[in-house]
Parts: C-alpha cells; sequence; structure tokens
C-alpha cells in the first residue's frame, strides 16, 4: 500500500512540475506579447491632429438656387491708412495680386467698374483675408487657405469669362442681369469659399479631437498591459520558486532511497 502511495505521490510531484513548467512558459508568452503590446499602445498618439493641413473647398459650377446676394461690394471702398505693412500683405502679397487680376475683369465688364478695380478689389480681399484666416489657422493652414482661395477665384473667374463672353485682357462695361448665386460670389468673392473651407475645418477639428481620443484610450489600455507585465512577472517567479522547491523535494527523496538500497 506504501508502495502504491509513493508511485501516485510521484506521479502528482511530476504532473505538477510540468503544469507549473507549462505556466511559466505560458505567462512568459502572455508577458511578451502585453510588453510589446502596450509599449506600443503608451507611444501611441492621434493620427490626426488639428494643426495638420486639410482639404480645401473647389470652385464647383454654380446650381443657381440657394444663395442669395449680400451687400454689395463697393469699388469707391476705401481702405484705413496703414502706417506699416499689414501680415497678409507681408505674406501673401503675390496671392492678393493673382486674385485680384482674376476678379477685376468681370467688375469691369459686369459692374461698370472703371480702370481702379483692380487695386479696389484688392483692397477687398486684403481685408477679407486678414479676416477670415489669420487666428485659428496655422502657417501651413493659411498658406493651403490662401492658396485654394487664389485656385477658387481662378476657376470662377474663368467660368464667368467663358460663360458671358468676356475679353479678359481688355473689358468692355456690358449691361448682364446676373442670377443669384453668381451676384451673391460677385458682391462678396470670399464668401461662399470662406464658408466651405470653415465647414471643411469643422470636419477636421472633429476628425482630429476623435484621434485624440482614441490615442488616449490606447495610451490606457497600454498602462494596463504593462501593469499586467509586472503581474505576470510576479506570478512567474512565485511558479519558479514552487518548481525548485518541488525539484528539490525531488532530488531529497532520490538521494534517500539511494542511500536505502546502499
Amino acid at each position: 500500500m506504501g508502495t502504491m502511495i509513493d508511485k501516485f505521490e510521484g506521479i502528482i510531484l511530476n504532473s505538477a512540475r510540468r503544469i507549473i513548467t507549462a505556466g511559466v512558459f505560458i505567462l512568459l508568452l502572455g508577458m511578451i506579447w502585453n510588453f510589446f503590446g502596450g509599449s506600443l499602445n503608451i507611444a501611441d498618439g492621434a493620427n490626426v491632429e488639428r494643426g495638420d493641413r486639410y482639404d480645401m473647398p473647389t470652385f464647383q459650377e454654380p446650381q443657381f438656387e440657394g444663395l442669395q446676394a449680400d451687400s454689395e461690394m463697393k469699388s469707391d471702398e476705401e481702405a484705413a491708412p496703414e502706417e506699416t505693412i499689414s501680415p497678409v500683405e507681408r505674406d501673401y502679397k503675390k496671392e492678393l495680386d493673382a486674385m485680384a487680376s482674376d476678379m477685376a475683369p468681370l467688375y469691369i465688364s459686369l459692374r461698370g467698374w472703371n480702370d481702379d478695380a483692380k487695386e479696389e478689389i484688392r483692397k477687398y480681399l486684403s481685408k477679407e483675408v486678414a479676416r477670415a484666416a489669420y487666428g485659428t489657422l496655422n502657417k501651413k493652414q493659411r498658406d493651403d487657405w490662401v492658396d485654394g482661395a487664389v485656385d477658387y477665384l481662378d476657376d470662377f473667374s474663368d467660368y464667368m469669362v467663358d460663360k458671358y463672353d468676356i475679353n479678359k485682357p481688355k473689358p468692355i462695361s456690358a449691361d448682364k442681369k446676373l442670377p443669384s448665386v453668381e451676384d451673391g460670389i460677385m458682391n462678396r468673392p470670399l464668401s461662399a469659399y470662406e464658408n466651405q473651407a470653415d465647414a471643411l475645418y469643422d470636419n477636421h477639428a472633429d476628425e482630429a479631437s476623435d484621434a485624440a481620443a482614441t490615442a488616449s484610450r490606447n495610451n490606457e489600455k497600454g498602462m494596463g498591459q504593462l501593469m499586467n507585465v509586472g503581474y505576470a512577472i510576479g506570478a512567474m517567479i512565485l511558479l519558479i520558486l514552487i518548481l525548485l522547491i518541488f525539484k528539490a523535494e525531488n532530488s531529497l527523496r532520490r538521494s534517500a532511497d539511494s542511500m536505502e538500497k546502499s
């Protein structure tokens, strides 16, 4: 009976050692997985940030609905005297010149403005760009905003020149009744563009907020994973100590058996 119990005890001890060894191996794999996964999650950052660039609106052929004419831009509007060069003039002089050159023939031909139209339009556009593009946007976003405005007004100008057969190099005043959509853009050339750009910025800001929230959740998850690694290390050390105790007990048992036989 004692021999059977000894054999059964030996089976239990051998099985326990194997189970503990397998447990240590599984813990080691889990620890490695959580360590690398947690490290990556802690290092994770938002893939979209509020300061990143985003798409700007492009001119689309008007559908003649939904946009009403605003207060008209006057050709005799006087700009306040400036003692120093304004930021918008310093940063976007060429862009303002390009926009004014594109729009001036339209005002001369369709609104009967005189040859000073380019300078008057330029004053207006300078104020609008300074108001709309400075403040919220960073330098790269502002550059994109202004470049997009240049392209927008260039496309609008080409559309109007083709539609109303305007002689762009030498425009001649013509009495034409414009649809409300076109009239609204002529009254405030950057209004529609600004509204669309604001909507795109809002979408971009929402994406940035969602990305930041996702990154924050990943960071918290990573901290939890690294804590699990710490727990796994503690459990693995405990299992190894138990395994060593079993091995020591097994060695003592074999030594005792050898001494009895001798």
